[in-house]
């Protein structure tokens, strides 16, 4: 399971760097946009931070469900991040796959 938990957090902070990048934002800006989005969608409890944010950047914690939705949304807005989408909407199954292969090729969890 820890191999799932390390494969998602890595790709899915790749995955909101390049959005950022794509959109040209800071993290403080893609926070703002996330929480207009969800409010857009009727999910007013997401309010997430530039702490937040830069934390799945790093990989020391990953976006929830509820995030990954919105964040896909916002990536579907403009051709240059469209690709995220998928990475957004993956289901945990599809992380841990990516994970086992990690593990059988000897990548290291770092």
């Amino acid at each position: 399971m820890k191999n799932t938990i390390d494969a998602m957090q890595r790709g899915l902070g790749r995955a909101v760097m390049d959005l950022r990048a794509g959109m040209g934002w800071g993290q403080t800006d893609l926070a703002h946009e996330i929480t207009k989005t969800a409010a857009r969608l009727m999910i007013i409890c997401l309010k997430p931070t530039q702490v937040c944010v830069s934390r799945w950047e790093t990989g020391d914690s990953a976006p929830s469900q509820q995030y990954r939705m919105v964040l896909a949304r916002i990536a579907a807005k403009d051709k240059k991040t469209a690709h995220l989408v998928e990475l957004f909407c993956a289901p945990v199954s599809a992380w841990r796959l990516v994970g086992l292969c990690r593990k059988r090729d000897g990548e290291d969890a770092a």
